[in-house]
């Protein structure tokens, strides 16, 4: 019986600490999930199919920035 006692003692303890947090921290991390979702929808623009994403800005604004520095350079070397 006493061992019983040293093992509940030894074990018990951090097993109810861990399941504590577990529970504690599982809204959190599910909320942290849910986040993630949200946020690669909006780099993907799908929450509203009329703004675009993230990710098509950036390529227009970098397709926008070669096509600028190729003018530019065509500028430079006419002159």
């Amino acid at each position: 019986m006493n061992d019983l006692f040293t093992a509940i003692g030894n074990f018990g303890f951090p097993v109810v600490v861990a399941g504590y947090l577990l529970f504690r921290f599982e809204n959190k991390i599910e909320s942290f999930g849910q986040k993630i979702d949200r946020f690669s929808e909006v780099l993907e623009g799908k929450p509203s199919e009329n703004k675009k994403g993230l990710i098509n800005t950036l390529q227009e604004n970098s397709q926008t920035t070669k096509d600028l520095t190729t003018a530019v350079n065509k500028l430079t070397k006419t002159q």
